[in-house]
């Protein structure tokens, strides 16, 4: 079952503003595109690639027996077994909630393996991710 990442109005402005900057930054003074070709337009372009990545590539999937976490190019595979732990946070609680493939400050704190490793992720139905979770391992402490 695949999860798409809640998006708050903050990590709109963030995204959004940069792709707007780096599209008309070439309008507004444009010496710096013709004399930085070479440079400006594979730089800006990757990172363009990676913004809109990121903001349209970030989900969560429940399989069988692991969460699949996603966000543009990166992955992480976590065994559902391992999950020790489901604690909810927004509005920026703790500095722990504010890095994570995550892009909205609503979010869920996974802790999981024996080391209690912790990711923070945003649903956008949060109470069907955790349900979902639960099903798969009834030992996952819920709050």
């Amino acid at each position: 079952m695949y999860f798409q990442s809640k998006r708050d109005v903050n990590y709109n402005l963030i995204i959004w503003l940069q792709v707007l900057i780096i599209c008309i930054l070439p309008w507004i003074n444009i010496s710096i595109v013709t004399d930085n070709l070479l440079i400006y337009l594979p730089i800006t372009g990757l990172y363009l690639i990676l913004l809109l990545w990121i903001w349209f590539g970030t989900g969560y999937e429940i399989k069988e027996n692991y969460l699949l976490v996603r966000s543009g190019p990166f992955r992480k595979k976590i065994a559902i077994s391992e999950i020790k732990e489901v604690e909810l946070h927004s509005n920026g609680e703790d500095l722990a909630i504010v890095i994570g493939p995550a892009l909205s400050f609503t979010r869920i704190n996974i802790i999981y393996s024996d080391s209690f490793d912790l990711i923070s992720i945003s649903p956008k139905n949060r109470e069907n991710f955790i349900h979902e979770l639960s099903l798969r391992n009834r030992d996952i402490k819920i709050p």
